[in-house]
């Protein structure tokens, strides 16, 4: 029986799939802290924090002052940058966020990469709701 149409739809449980992974995981992860599950081919710097539960896929490079907070997945080969923030989120394989971007409720995609500075999540900056139509219309009405 398939969980989930969408990929957004795992977000909200997102706890509870690092979890059952994460414990089901093999030898070649290592157990650095409370739920906290990382390739053994992975080298967190001294000064990264991570708050778990999370799974850090093999050959992800952590950079210096990383914060990882509570239910990521991070996938194979990515780039976690210096001074980036992770919160509930999934990386797919061979994601790059470099330097000085937040990344909150959100899933990237195979390969994505996002630009110095940037900000995703589920928040608008004007805390209104998003009127769909009006881009819906936009789009279909495009010539």
């Amino acid at each position: 029986i398939k969980k989930y149409e969408y990929p957004y739809e795992v977000l909200p449980n997102i706890k509870n799939i690092v979890l059952e992974i994460g414990q089901n995981l093999d030898s070649n992860y290592k157990l650095i802290g409370d739920n906290i599950w990382v390739s053994k081919t992975v080298n967190v710097p001294n000064n990264a924090t991570i708050i778990g539960p999370c799974i850090i896929d093999h050959n992800t490079e952590i950079r210096p002052n990383a914060f990882i907070r509570e239910n990521v997945i991070i996938g194979k080969n990515c780039v976690i940058g210096n001074s980036c923030e992770f919160k509930n989120c999934i990386l797919y394989d061979n994601v790059k966020v470099p330097h000085f971007n937040y990344v909150g409720d959100s899933i990237l995609g195979y390969s994505s990469h996002m630009g110095a500075g940037s900000i995703i999540s589920n928040v608008k900056s004007d805390n209104k709701n998003l009127k769909l139509n009006f881009f819906l219309n936009l789009i279909l009405n495009y010539n």
